[in-house]
C-alpha cells in the first residue's frame, strides 16, 4: 500500500493564484463577448421569399404596433379593450395602434368579378380620430359597372367609440326589425355615428365634386362639373331642397 504525500502549504496558495487567475480572466472574456453582442444590436435574417397569413409587430411591451393580415386572418376592430365588428367583407391590409391598444387607422384594398362578370373592387387608407372611428380617408369603390373616388372628412363624437359599440351590440340582440329601426334612428338623431362634412372627388356619376356638409351629414354646397363638362353651384336646405344655383335651372 503506498501513501502520497500531502501537497505543501506552497503548492496550495499557488493553485488559489491560478484558480483566482482563470476566474478573472474568463469574466473579462464574457465581457468583451457580452459588448459585442449589444454593439451588433437585434439580430437581422435576409429572407427572399415568406408565406404568411398574418403578421404582428409588437412593441417591447407586448401591444401591437401593427398588424399585415390576409382576409381570412384580418383583426376586428378595438377601442378601450373591446372588440367590435367590421362592416362589409373583409379584406387585406394593414391596421395601425396607438400605445393603448387601440386602432388609429388603416390600409385595405380588394377587387373580384361577380359570377356575371362585373367588376367590383375597393381600397382605401383611414385615419381615426382618438378613441374614435375614421375622421379622414381617401376611397376608392367600384361595382355595377360604376365608380366613385376622393378624400372623405368625417365628423365625429367626443363620446368614445366603445360607447357606440355597447349600443350596437343592444341592437343586434333586439328581435324585430322595427325596434332596431328605432334603435339606429335614435343612434342617428344622437350624432354617436358621426357624419361626412367633405367629399372632394369623382363621385359615381361621372362629376367631378365638392360637397360640403352640415353636421347631420346634410349636403349644403355642392361644387361640380358633370360627364359633359358642365359647371354647377348648388346651395341646398337641410332638407335637402334647392335654395339656389349658378347656372339657373341646370
Amino acid at each position: 500500500m503506498t501513501t502520497q504525500t500531502p501537497p505543501s502549504l506552497e503548492s496550495l496558495a499557488g493553485q488559489v493564484r491560478f484558480l483566482r487567475s482563470y476566474a478573472v480572466f474568463t469574466t473579462a472574456i464574457l465581457g468583451v463577448l457580452g459588448l459585442c453582442a449589444a454593439a451588433q444590436g437585434p439580430r437581422r435574417e435576409k429572407i427572399d421569399v415568406l408565406d404568411v397569413g398574418r403578421i404582428n409587430v409588437v412593441e417591447p411591451d407586448g401591444k401591437v404596433g401593427i398588424v399585415i393580415s390576409n382576409r381570412a386572418n384580418f383583426p376586428a376592430p378595438v377601442v378601450d379593450g373591446k372588440v367590435g365588428k367590421r362592416s362589409g367583407e373583409p379584406a387585406p391590409g394593414m391596421v395601425f395602434y396607438n400605445g393603448e391598444g387601440d386602432e388609429v387607422g388603416g390600409i385595405v384594398f380588394d377587387g373580384k368579378r361577380s359570377p356575371s362578370g362585373t367588376p367590383s373592387a375597393g381600397g382605401g387608407i383611414l385615419f381615426d380620430r382618438y378613441k374614435q372611428d375614421q375622421i379622414v380617408g381617401i376611397l376608392y369603390e367600384e361595382g355595377n359597372g360604376r365608380h366613385a373616388a376622393g378624400l372623405h372628412v368625417w365628423d365625429r363624437p367626443d363620446a368614445p367609440l366603445s360607447k357606440l359599440m355597447d349600443r350596437l351590440a343592444e341592437i343586434e340582440a333586439m328581435k324585430t326589425n322595427e325596434e332596431k329601426s328605432k334603435a339606429y334612428k335614435a343612434i342617428e338623431d344622437e350624432g354617436l355615428a358621426g357624419s361626412r362634412r367633405v367629399f372632394v372627388g369623382r363621385s359615381a356619376d361621372d362629376a367631378a365634386k365638392l360637397v360640403l356638409s352640415d353636421r347631420k351629414g346634410k349636403p349644403r354646397l355642392v361644387l361640380a362639373v358633370d360627364a359633359s363638362g358642365n359647371p354647377s353651384i348648388q346651395l341646398l336646405d337641410e332638407n335637402g331642397k334647392l335654395v339656389s344655383e349658378m347656372p339657373k335651372g341646370k
